[in-house]
């Protein structure tokens, strides 16, 4: 409903169905998402592989996320993402990895990462965002136990590539996080 300004979202189809409707062009700008309840985005394939969440925004296809993302202090738990996987085996991907592919004039608040896994060649991953562009504001943000390597460009325990005006307020990560530019296992990043 483009008339609302507030969504809640608080399971992992809906949080992917977000992901949906920025990728198709929506940013969201002057509208909140609230996330209501933690969300684990732990699933497996047929191969007992992780299946990857597809990055809210992108940065290749320049469809950012506008909007006010308040995690209420709730965690998002389990994310993986490659960037084999995310583009169908070619190397050279959507460039934006992270919970956000890509932000630009946004907010996001009071959210918890844990347990994320980034691995890719030739992209920008942050565990919260993948890039972040214009006027944006990372308060209250936790990421814990989680992982973030890129062979070539850019990695971050917050955003992998940030151009603007940036504000980051409490923002904790921590020993448990590994985050690294090398290629290899995340041992040897």
């Amino acid at each position: 409903n483009d008339t609302e300004t507030e969504f809640t979202l608080s399971t992992p189809a809906q949080l992917a169905g977000l992901s949906e409707l920025v990728d198709g062009g929506n940013t969201f700008e002057g509208k909140t998402i609230i996330l209501d309840d933690d969300i684990d985005l732990y699933q497996v394939d047929e191969n007992g592989e992780a299946v990857c969440f597809n990055p809210i925004g992108s940065y290749r296809k320049e469809t950012p996320f506008k909007g006010i993302f308040d995690g209420q202090n709730h965690t998002i738990s389990n994310m993986s993402q490659n960037t084999w996987a995310l583009d169908n085996g070619y190397y050279y991907s959507d460039l934006g990895m992270g919970l956000f592919g890509k932000v630009q004039d946004a907010t996001i608040k009071n959210l918890k990462m844990d347990n994320a896994s980034i691995s890719g060649e030739s992209g920008l991953c942050g565990i919260v965002a993948g890039a972040a562009y214009g006027d944006v504001t990372f308060e209250n943000i936790t990421v814990t136990n989680s992982k973030c390597n890129d062979y070539q460009y850019y990695a971050g325990g917050i955003v992998g590539w940030a151009s603007g005006n940036h504000t980051y307020k409490n923002c904790n990560i921590d020993a448990s996080n590994v985050v690294g530019g090398q290629w290899g296992d995340f041992g040897n990043s």
